[in-house]
């Protein structure tokens, strides 16, 4: 559900100010989402966010290496 949301109301060209080349993955795990946003082609270097289902609550953000 989440991704088809994501893939909805964000398209890939949303990702892409200045040129920029990021790309989204969205995850379900559990009760909360994982968002990645990174740029395109690479592993890490890029942020990831936890969301709670439940309330919308950012449970956990970090920058992926």
């Amino acid at each position: 559900m989440a991704i088809a949301y994501s893939t909805s109301h964000y398209s890939k060209d949303a990702f892409r100010p200045d040129g920029a080349r990021l790309e989204y993955a969205v995850h379900e795990v559990g009760d909360a989402w994982q968002v990645d946003l990174g740029p395109e082609g690479y592993l890490g270097g890029g942020l990831q966010v936890i969301i709670r289902k439940a309330d919308m609550k950012v449970i956990s953000a970090l920058r992926t290496q």
